[in-house]
């Protein structure tokens, strides 16, 4: 079962380029949402900090497949948002915002990847995301109403 679950896990990485996350769906509650990101080939220093973005990122424009609550985005139009509220996603990506959502994590699993004339390095993060304080972030910055999503 456990090979079945990383053949899954890294099959993607094959079409994936430098920096590349893969964010799968592990649990949620009421507050949090437990997510596993696949990082491949970034230095090892910032596979946290690509994993946490890319968490927060999904999250906002991509919907979580297998979550329940969180299969729709936060933002339906990316572009339109940023151009609107652009300080804010400044803030958020740019300056590492996102990480202040971040509850918990850990590094589960490290390998390499073989493919023609290259090696690709992949992690697998573990983390929580805080819903209610990004919820709480986004509606009290108008990029979501009170009661929307």
């Amino acid at each position: 079962m456990k090979k079945l679950l990383l053949i899954a896990l890294l099959c993607p990485l094959l079409t994936y380029g430098r920096g590349e996350c893969e964010v799968h769906y592990l649990s949620e509650t009421e507050e949090s949402i437990q997510l596993s990101v696949v990082v491949s080939d970034t230095k090892k220093k910032d596979v946290v900090w690509s994993a946490c973005y890319e968490a927060i990122r999904a999250l906002l424009f991509d919907g979580v497949k297998g979550s329940k609550r969180r299969s729709i985005p936060y933002v339906a139009d990316e572009y339109g948002s940023r151009n609107v509220h652009e300080a804010y996603y400044h803030r958020l990506f740019d300056q590492a915002g996102y990480y202040q959502f971040i509850t918990d994590y850990a590094i589960v699993e490290k390998g390499k990847r073989k493919m023609p004339g290259k090696k690709i390095k992949y992690r697998v993060v573990d983390l929580n995301v805080n819903l209610k304080l990004l919820k709480y972030s986004l509606t009290e910055h108008n990029i979501i109403r009170k009661f929307g999503v």
